[in-house]
């Protein structure tokens, strides 16, 4: 299901990049494609000389709209499908386990993880079995690939190896992370080591270090129910 979702909302984002690729041309700003009235807006529009729009032109976005629709329907359906899961509803599609939903409703305590993230950190990997963090750290492709020669030794960054999917919703959780809870160790880890850049290569290289260890965070909270000393969950 996570993996449907997130095909549909490439696609869906893809159609918006196309159309907004059309508005300069007729100096439209400010359409969302995303408002309910967004079909009855199109049909408004008008360019800089106050003039409708060319018929080839209304007609592709007409289209394009019509399938932005068509994919914000499919979205939702796996959304409340998703739900009715999580919810326990006896008439709900059996995708997740009771183990899975219990560790998915206990990560949405966690602000900054809704539903979407906590069932793929869930059901990428959570859900299986690790003997230890590195083992987890390489399932996620958050491990560094050693290089040797002669006596030196140093690592030549990720590998290219693992879940990419799960490695960019960590990566992304990282930095929501730090926004919403600032306070938090691992946080405050992040800025000591930045320094308080605003960009570089060194923020680019420690997010990944502290996904890495976020996922382990999460991992032992998931498998104990131990919540972590800083931590502080919504109620249930």
């Amino acid at each position: 299901m996570p993996v449907e979702r997130d095909r549909l909302v490439g696609d869906r984002l893809s159609l918006e990049s196309r159309m907004k690729s059309i508005w300069p041309r007729f100096g439209i700003t400010g359409f969302n494609v995303r408002r309910k009235d967004a079909p009855a807006r199109l049909e408004a529009l008008r360019d800089r000389q106050g003039q409708p729009l060319p018929p080839n032109t209304q007609n592709e976005l007409r289209r394009l709209l019509a399938r932005h629709v068509l994919i914000e329907s499919h979205i939702r359906e796996i959304e409340a499908a998703r739900d009715a899961a999580l919810a326990g509803q006896p008439d709900a599609v059996a995708t997740l386990d009771d183990e899975m939903r219990k560790m998915i409703l206990l990560l949405v305590r966690i602000p900054g993880i809704a539903a979407e993230t906590a069932t793929i950190l869930v059901v990428e990997c959570l859900a299986r079995h690790f003997p230890n963090a590195r083992a987890l750290g390489g399932y996620a492709g958050l491990t560094g690939t050693p290089f040797s020669s002669g006596g030196s030794q140093r690592d030549q960054g990720l590998s290219k190896g693992g879940n990419p999917r799960l490695r960019k919703c960590l990566v992304q959780l990282a930095w929501r992370w730090q926004r919403l809870l600032p306070d938090h160790a691992l946080s405050l880890w992040f800025r000591e080591r930045t320094g308080g850049a605003a960009k570089g290569r060194i923020r680019k290289v420690m997010i990944i270090a502290m996904a890495r260890k976020l996922l382990i965070l999460l991992w032992k909270l998931a498998t104990t129910g131990v919540i972590p000393q800083g931590l502080r969950l919504k109620d249930a």
